[in-house]
């Protein structure tokens, strides 16, 4: 990555100048739920019940409401195993816009 920088930027100010934009980039996504709420109503699942099933809190699952909330990837495994879904089936990634 950072030779394809130099290679197209040139000098180190330049690179610095990238690196920093690729980050603003970068900062500008952010983790939806909304595909989970969905399959849950779908399903009829309440929140309480999933949490139990998963094995996380309930805590977790109302943070997880909040687009651009940070969950643990072991959060979304046990999600996903409780559910019999795959994690595209309950995020995505959106454009933040904070």
């Amino acid at each position: 990555f950072i030779l394809i920088i130099l290679l197209i930027c040139g000098d180190a100010c330049d690179i610095i100048k990238a690196y920093k934009y690729f980050n603003y980039l970068r900062c500008k996504m952010a983790a939806s739920y909304k595909k989970l709420f969905k399959l849950m109503i779908d399903r009829e699942i309440k929140s309480k019940d999933l949490a139990a099933q998963a094995g996380i809190s309930p805590t977790t699952l109302a943070k997880m409401k909040k687009d651009g909330a940070t969950v643990s990837s072991d959060v979304l495994v046990k999600i996903c195993t409780a559910l019999e879904c795959t994690v595209d089936e309950i995020m995505e990634i959106v454009p933040d816009n904070k």
